[in-house]
């Protein structure tokens, strides 16, 4: 009888019963999600810290295999830049080095060291270390080791990594004869010591180096390149050199000098400094100049962009831009030295521009060259749309007006043959134009709007055209009627008062044809979308500059190798385009990360992805520097 009742038992799980095991199941799931999350950082950070202990003691060993006497703190990065792997990926003064997806940034220094074993010796003549310090008589030279620091950092999730790597390194040149004094003999200067060159008419500098009796020869060098022999005077221990300079660049150098005995065997460097302060650096070259829009704190605003090539001369410390009103545009204010060869004017007044590089002249104040100018041309009153073939702008039919046939009209299109025509056919008697959507909101004042066609008629009556002009093609902002007559070819205009109207970004212009239905307008053709017969509207806008078609089929990839690989497919059509440019992480113009420099190449590598997802998007830029817009976002 129990067992009876036990076969026939339904009962199941308690409504408490189910909602324990499920949050058990949540607990278990959140856990391991956790876990895998923890587990990941930490894989991200250790991958991190890995690549940055193998770039350092990479560093450490090139700097090995550099000279002694080369070992110097102003070529030393110079030096290992120019090693395989080592060359930096920044374009600023900063060292970069991009490895495993993370972007390190590279800080080496060199510093001498006076090893208290054998006493302390004069300092002069070479950089000590911070704690060698000590001076004094008993070491004849003081300089017995030379340290190297590298020094490391690197971002992971928005916090900055550091690692430093020190090695003490020794050479046989240690132990070699030591200089004593390195001074600038002709021309004579206020401080021979550390010579300033101001005139243009002095074309070398003699220099005279003090050594021990008994050394066999002097070396000296410029920039830590040997360039030639000293010549020894009468009395054995002075040594003298000139060094041409015509041909150098103003701005600073380092001359050194060392000192070789019998053996063959050479002393450590001294080194003093040397500046030529003979004239202006050139003008800037390469300054191009252009109208765009960018956006501006999430609002997308009318600039001005100016580029420009970094001027060759060393003694380059900035440059500023000029409104033709002499405005300062860039940097921020006249006290700040900024040596970026780009500038965005937001108060985007045209006309002329100007760029003067920067320099200090020999009293030590900052002063400019001589100028370049580049013009942008003020906003003309009114746009020209020209009527095209394709349909990219027809798609939204809540903008553009739904007819018998709907097609594109662009600023700045050059057509492409063959032509197209439209007549009416049947009941079909409606040619719609759709612009491209405002990126921004902006005003159409009342004025003229001004409609030119190429038409035919090979009827033997007349026909009537109206073309109207719409916001989003439901709001009526003027029309006009022109009669097509019998037997006639020719270019026709449609001229026409326009109502003000606001657009807001999103909206289109539409310009709306519609045949009037007789016979007569079945035999009649207009015509647009060529090389010749350039139909088109003009309308009481500021006009903008020609603007690029957007690139498509934009997609990100994770090769494998820690990177992010970009691609997408040039434009088919609009302006030509000299460059793409690749924002990161949000749309405003502080978020202009790179540029991929090929029209032909729409690829893109991101090496600095720091181990973290990434979103990306991409614009195509014409050669003044004016943008499509923008495509994305794609995250990876």
């Amino acid at each position: 009888m129990t067992s009876g009742l036990r076969l026939r038992d339904q009962r199941g799980f308690t409504i408490i019963e189910v909602l324990v095991a499920a949050m058990l199941l949540v607990i278990g799931i959140l856990g391991t999600i956790a876990l895998v999350d923890t587990s990941n950082a930490r894989t991200n950070q250790n991958k991190g810290r890995e690549g940055a202990t193998n770039l350092a003691r990479e560093v450490v060993e090139n700097a090995r295999t550099i000279g002694y006497k080369q070992l110097q703190p102003y070529t030393v990065e110079a030096e290992l830049q120019a090693m395989p792997g080592l060359a930096s990926q920044s374009s600023g003064t900063v060292w970069t080095v991009k490895r495993r997806g993370f972007t390190y940034t590279l800080n080496v220094s060199v510093c001498a060291v006076d090893d208290p074993k054998d006493g302390y010796g004069s300092h002069a003549g070479a950089a000590f270390c911070a704690d060698s310090a000590s001076t004094g008589t008993a070491d004849p030279q003081a300089e017995d080791l030379k340290r190297v620091t590298v020094d490391v950092s690197w971002q992971l999730y928005s916090k900055t990594q550091t690692l430093r790597q020190v090695a003490l390194i020794a050479g046989a040149g240690a132990k070699g004869p030591a200089v004593t004094s390195l001074v600038a003999t002709a021309p004579v200067v206020p401080d021979p010591a550390a010579p300033v060159i101001t005139s243009s008419a002095i074309s070398s500098v003699t220099f005279k180096a003090t050594v021990p009796a008994g050394v066999s020869s002097v070396i000296y060098s410029l920039d830590g390149e040997d360039k030639g022999n000293a010549t020894v005077a009468a009395n054995g221990t002075d040594w003298t050199f000139t060094l041409p300079i015509s041909g150098l660049s103003d701005g600073g150098y380092d001359v050194s000098v060392r000192a070789v005995d019998s053996r063959g065997v050479a002393g450590p460097s001294f080194a003093i400094p040397l500046k030529l302060i003979r004239s202006q650096p050139a003008a800037p070259t390469g300054l191009v100049a252009g109208a765009n829009k960018v956006y501006r704190n999430g609002s997308l605003v009318d600039v001005v962009e100016l580029a420009w090539q970094p001027n060759p001369e060393r003694n380059v410390i900035g440059y500023r831009v000029y409104t033709s009103g002499s405005a300062l545009v860039c940097p921020a204010n006249m006290q700040t030295l900024d040596l970026a060869v780009s500038c965005i004017d937001f108060t985007a007044t045209g006309g002329t521009y100007a760029v003067a590089a920067l320099y200090r002249d020999a009293s030590g104040a900052v002063a400019e060259g001589p100028r370049s100018t580049v013009s942008v041309p003020a906003s003309s009153p009114s746009r020209t749309y020209y009527f095209k073939k394709t349909t990219a702008n027809t798609t939204n039919t809540g903008t553009c007006l739904s007819s018998f046939r709907v097609r594109d009209m662009e600023e700045g299109y050059t057509g492409l043959d063959p032509e197209e025509s439209f007549k009416r056919q049947s009941q079909n008697n409606t040619l719609n134009f759709c612009s491209p959507a405002f990126a921004a909101s902006v005003s159409l004042p009342a004025g003229t709007t001004t409609v030119n066609a190429q038409v035919s008629n090979t009827s033997g009556s007349s026909c009537n055209i109206t073309a109207t002009l719409y916001k989003n093609g439901t709001t009526s902002l003027g029309s006009t009627t022109v009669t097509i007559g019998l037997r006639t070819s020719d270019l026709r205009t449609w001229t026409f008062s326009n109502l003000a109207a606001n657009f807001a970004a999103g909206d289109r212009l539409n310009l709306h044809f519609a045949f009037q239905q007789v016979s007569a307008c079945g035999s009649t053709d207009l015509f647009y979308g060529g090389t010749v017969n350039r139909s088109s509207v003009t309308v009481p806008l500021p006009s903008a500059a020609p603007v690029p078609d957007p690139v498509t089929n934009l997609s990100a990839s994770l090769p494998g190798d820690g990177t992010t690989a970009l691609n997408w497919s040039a434009p088919a059509g609009g302006s030509a385009i000299s460059f793409y440019r690749i924002y990161r992480d949000g749309i405003d113009h502080t978020n202009r990360f790179d540029t991929a420099g090929s029209p032909t190449d729409p690829t893109y590598i991101d090496a600095q992805t720091d181990g973290v997802s990434h979103t990306y998007y991409v614009t195509a830029v014409s050669a003044n520097l004016t943008e499509s817009a923008m495509v994305g976002p794609v995250t990876q």
